[in-house]
């Protein structure tokens, strides 16, 4: 089974969306900080799905009304057996309605808990989607 460079792959998703959404007139920047990771599909999917997920509420909810604002994306080998990818904004934050348990928020759990994942949202300056996943 073939396995894909997941590192360099999130940094192409995530500005190929940002680039998306640029063209509304976003004022953002985005960061992006990751280790060279070679995951299986049956984890890379699932996580590219997260990341494409929390990626985009950070595109459409973070920064309203033309607000400038950051997106920082890390995705790191915490220790031998260990993966986290973090998407942090630092625009308005979450208010309460939207925070876990809505869909968006249901389907990065579902999706972490396929590949042995755990999820961490929140949402004090900005909002911050923490996975962690087995190396």
């Amino acid at each position: 089974m073939q396995e894909i460079e997941f590192g360099g792959y999130l940094g192409i998703l995530c500005r190929d969306l940002l680039a998306s959404f640029q063209a509304e007139s976003l004022k953002v920047a985005l960061d992006i900080d990751a280790d060279e990771a070679f995951l299986k599909p049956d984890q890379a999917i699932p996580l590219a799905l997260i990341a494409n997920e929390a990626m985009i509420n950070a595109l459409k909810y973070a920064f309203p009304d033309g607000r400038s604002g950051r997106i920082a994306i890390s995705f790191r080998h915490t220790s031998r057996s260990l993966l986290r990818m973090s998407i942090s904004d630092d625009g308005v934050g979450m208010p309460e309605n939207r925070r876990p348990g809505s869909l968006g928020f249901t389907l990065i759990e579902l999706l972490a808990e396929q590949i042995d994942g755990g999820v961490t949202v929140s949402s004090d300056k900005g909002t911050t989607v923490t996975v962690s996943i087995p190396a």
